[in-house]
């Protein structure tokens, strides 16, 4: 039994024989937790026994450290534990508990985001005589947009006012002094350090908030921001209700936003962030702040953040392309070539990331190559990395074939591979020898054929009649015989192994079960159609699942997991950041629930549109006998296979019925059609 696994958004699928699944695995799975702030007050045994509550767990502290790791055995049981212990007294202090990520490279982070003007505004207000301007010095320690304000003489016409909101509109304070002009002036308050310093220590002042770190971001010259980490989005809204509102001294009593937001977090080896550095930090996102510095174990963290949820959907995809790199292809699919994951390909990628300013990686799940750096570095890695692919395709490789077959591959295949593969050279050695040179597709259109003379020369060592291809119901042609022994035409085989939505991908001759091997359908069609084949099977499959499903993005590969105690009716898309309903299976409808989202989705503009068209297409459109999903026909014989609930029907008379091969002999009986479609009635 053969098997192969591909990557979709987070998840390992691996496939086996007739490309159905054999196992579906997420690649994030925690089932540490980290316990940061530990009391040396709270002993060992304590600690032990808090952990047990949630189940059995094995706990490693570092008393040094004030730090604990927390390994439980289930993923589930760790997140709820990281909820509950963190920010929870344990002895003199709060612990901070959250998942240990050190084998993640991306994830995704609940915070505050803090805005304030670090600016002392101020205005001298003009009036057209001095006895107006007295009159304004009665406005001292008034409230103005929720400041109250300190009223100076500036000269004989005018008075200073301090104490003003960072932002206001002039004409308001025009208006408030009935004054004749305003002038604004706004100065810098203060040292950058010392601004962060004093922040931190406020917030920590407040009520559940001492062990809360507070990380600086970069903004402009009068502007400041910072970022804290929470556990979770509820803790955050908890600690906002804390802090927002805060006027400090130290910020000439500007007021300090607070603002749930989230932060995309990327985590890079040293030599990757070499060659995207320059790019991270010249990319630009409105109402995105961008943060990279030192991580655990020579890596390093980029952080997207933002209170706009919007705006961070907006820059998560061009950060993913900077960080992850493009991926390395052509016009029609990526380059890809197994021997990159070999020990010699992995020694050519690791010279190109030393030689070059790029750098590259190869993705085995994936089937990619992707090359991350400046569009210079990029070109500069491509050529080195082709020359490799070309040193490959010039070695040549020996097939031993036996004589009678070699004799007919001379006759009848070896044009094939000269008319359709132009870089494909082959050189006829001894009798029963082929040497030949070529890329992984040559390879394998060589392979193909010679399985072509190989059935050809069997069909005719044998005094039977020629065999019928089960497809098309004639004598095959360019004929592959299966391992159970029966033979189909090469298009046939390759049309029905394409074309499949029912896997297990299965010999349809009648009462035959004989299940395709996944290396046989690997060989007959080309590397892009057998991965488009294997993700048409993992599709079906997500059909009947009852809590993995697709995100509803359509330019998005991500998975998601429906919550079983349906608690909770939001999940979060880790790949897009969309919020998805679990419920309805789309993204986040605000302002409706989810029965008038379903009410008002019958009513859609799309479900209008396939009334028209169905009507425009007349009898070219029926729909299924058994679940009324709707088909169109265009050419070909009756049989039609529903995508929808898998079940085989008649298009002529609507017939239902479990398998293909009864359609088949159901169309030929009851409505006497033949491989010519109806052309050559047979006689029965």
């Amino acid at each position: 039994m053969s098997s192969d696994t591909l990557a979709f958004g987070e998840w390992d699928v691996t496939f086996t024989d007739g490309a159905s699944i054999s196992s579906i695995k997420e690649r994030r799975e925690y089932t540490d937790i980290l316990l940061t702030n530990l009391s040396s007050s709270f002993t060992n045994a304590q600690l032990q026994t808090e952990i047990a509550r949630f189940g059995s767990a094995s706990v490693m502290r570092d008393s040094r450290r004030k730090r604990a790791r927390v390994r439980f055995l289930d993923a589930g049981v760790a997140a709820a534990a990281m909820i509950e212990m963190d920010n929870k007294r344990l002895g003199l202090s709060r612990v901070e508990a959250t998942l240990d990520r050190s084998k993640d490279t991306h994830w995704i982070e609940d915070g505050l985001l803090l805005e304030y003007d670090r600016c002392q505004t101020a205005a001298v207000v003009s009036f057209v005589n001095a006895e107006e301007a007295n009159v304004a010095l009665n406005f001292n320690r008034s409230m103005f947009q929720g400041r109250r304000l300190r009223v100076t003489r500036e000269d004989e016409t005018s008075v200073l006012v301090e104490e003003l909101p960072a932002i206001f509109d002039p004409d308001d304070l025009v208006g408030f002094f009935m004054a004749h002009t305003v002038s604004v002036t706004r100065d810098y308050a203060g040292d950058d350090e010392e601004t962060n310093f004093l922040l931190q220590s406020l917030i920590r002042e407040q009520p559940g908030c001492a062990h809360l770190t507070l990380t600086p971001l970069g903004t402009g010259f009068e502007e400041g921001a910072a970022w804290i980490r929470m556990a979770n989005d509820e803790r955050a809204a908890d600690v906002s209700r804390e802090i927002r509102g805060l006027r400090p001294i130290f910020l000439h009593g500007n007021i300090v936003q607070a603002q749930r937001s989230q932060a995309v977090v990327w985590k890079l080896v040293k030599d990757q962030y070499a060659a995207v550095k320059s790019l991270v930090e010249n990319a630009q996102f409105e109402g995105v702040y961008l943060i990279h510095f030192a991580g655990a174990s020579e890596t390093v963290e980029i952080r997207a953040i933002s209170a706009d949820s919007r705006k961070l959907r907006v820059a998560k995809p061009a950060m993913d392309t900077i960080v992850k790199g493009e991926i390395w292809q052509t016009d029609e699919a990526p380059l890809w070539d197994r021997n990159w994951v070999t020990e010699v390909g992995r020694g050519v990628i690791d010279e190109v990331n030393r030689v070059s300013a790029a750098y590259v990686y190869a993705d085995l799940a994936e089937r990619t190559i992707r090359i991350a750096g400046q569009d210079e570095a990029r070109e500069c890695a491509k050529v080195m990395l082709q020359t490799h692919l070309d040193a490959l395709d010039a070695q040549r490789h020996r097939i031993k074939l036996p004589a009678e077959i070699m004799e007919y591959f001379v006759e009848h295949g070896m044009h094939q591979l000269a008319d359709t593969l132009a870089r494909f050279d082959s050189t006829i050695g001894r009798s029963t020898d082929i040497e030949f040179r070529g890329t992984d597709i040559a390879r394998q259109k060589l392979y193909t054929v010679i399985d072509q003379c190989s059935a050809e020369v069997k069909i005719r060592s044998v005094s039977t009649p020629r065999p019928t291809c089960p497809v098309c119901t004639t004598e095959v042609v360019e004929p592959l015989t299966l391992f159970c022994g029966h033979s189909y035409c090469s298009e046939c085989l390759v049309h029905l192994v394409t074309s499949a939505l029912d896997f297990p991908i299965e010999c349809i001759t009648q009462d035959c079960r004989h299940t395709l091997s996944l290396r046989s359908i690997e060989r007959i069609i080309s590397p892009l159609q057998y991965r488009r084949l294997l993700e048409t099977s993992f599709r079906m499959y997500l059909r009947g699942h009852e809590t993995l499903h697709e995100c509803p993005n359509p330019d998005c590969t991500q998975l998601w997991t429906a919550s079983e105690s349906e608690v909770t009716r939001l999940t979060q898309c880790l790949g897009c950041l969309a919020r998805i309903c679990t419920r309805c299976r789309v993204e986040e409808h605000n302002g409706m629930s989810c029965e008038e989202f379903q009410r008002s989705k019958a009513l859609h503009r799309s479900e209008r549109l396939l009334a028209t068209w169905r009507a425009e297409r007349g009898n070219d459109v029926k729909a299924c006998p058994n679940c009324g999903a709707l088909s169109e026909k265009i050419d070909g014989c009756p049989h039609i296979h529903c995508p929808n609930c898998k079940r085989h029907w008649c298009w002529e008379c609507s017939r239902s019925l479990p398998r293909a091969e009864l359609v088949y002999a159901h169309i030929r009986r009851r409505h006497n059609w033949a491989a010519e479609r109806f052309l050559a009635p047979l006689n029965m």
